[in-house]
């Protein structure tokens, strides 16, 4: 009986270890994916402005500021 018990623990301490590596690997490609899709929605929304809205500079700045957070996290900043 104690034989069973400990078996069904460890069974469950490796299903935990399964899950949370798989649940690691899909958040280390959620980042990239993400700005991905939001490039793709951005270069599809530019294909659909007339030649007015491109030119408008409050639709399309001539510059883009970014801002990080100092320290913040490295993913934001594209590191791995």
């Amino acid at each position: 009986m104690v034989s069973v018990f400990i078996l069904s623990v460890m069974f469950m301490n490796f299903m935990i270890a399964v899950v949370s590596d798989s649940y690691a690997a899909v958040m280390a490609s959620v980042a990239p994916l993400s700005y991905k899709l939001k490039a793709q929605m951005i270069a599809e929304r530019e294909s659909l402005m007339s030649i007015e809205e491109l030119k408008n500079p409050v639709l399309n700045p001539r510059y883009l500021i970014l801002r990080l957070v100092e320290g913040g996290d490295s993913e934001l900043r594209g590191e791995r």
